[in-house]
């Protein structure tokens, strides 16, 4: 019996030795790269081109009048102004009240010393909150662009800037 034992055992064995040589040993499975998903495509059109560029600080001298603020047209019946001079200084009317302060080009792009000073005379309900909309859109000026006698003011908050237009000085005859 201890025979038949032994050979059993020697038999399962060469059983084991034979499946291993086979290839029938446990496997690794091989990696599977899991997939991504898809990106997805924005259906969105694309944001417009802003036009115009960074001004130089000489083209921004002299006055400008406000046309439209966040995208709405300025109030016809009230003058909004802005005025930029050699000394770095900006200011004009608001509106209502006027105000000023300082600016500046020593980065390479404009840049304001704010909150600018101001009167503060009340004024009729439609011109003192365009004032209060555009002293605010002042208060968080982010960059300027330049289109020929167009010059729009980005301020944080907003995409739509406040835009306004060269005033020109008609030259009177002598």
């Amino acid at each position: 019996m201890q025979k038949a034992l032994v050979s059993g055992g020697v038999a399962m064995m060469a059983i084991v030795a034979v499946m291993v040589a086979m290839g029938c040993a446990p496997t690794e499975e091989p990696a599977v790269e899991a997939e991504s998903p898809p990106v997805p495509v924005a259906e969105e059109p694309a944001p417009e081109i802003e036009i115009g560029r960074a001004p130089q600080a000489a083209e921004l001298l002299g006055s400008w009048k406000l046309v439209s603020i966040a995208g709405e047209p300025a109030a016809a019946e009230f003058e909004t102004t802005i005025e930029f001079d050699e000394e770095g200084r900006a200011g004009g009317n608001a509106g209502c009240n006027n105000y000023g302060g300082n600016y500046d080009f020593d980065s390479g792009s404009l840049a304001f010393a704010t909150p600018f000073a101001s009167t503060k005379k009340m004024c009729p309900g439609a011109m003192m909150k365009q004032e209060d909309a555009f002293l605010k859109a002042m208060s968080v000026f982010q960059r300027a662009s330049i289109d020929g006698d167009t010059l729009s003011l980005y301020f944080e908050g907003s995409d739509a800037p406040l835009v306004f237009e060269r005033v020109v000085e008609e030259e009177t005859a002598n």
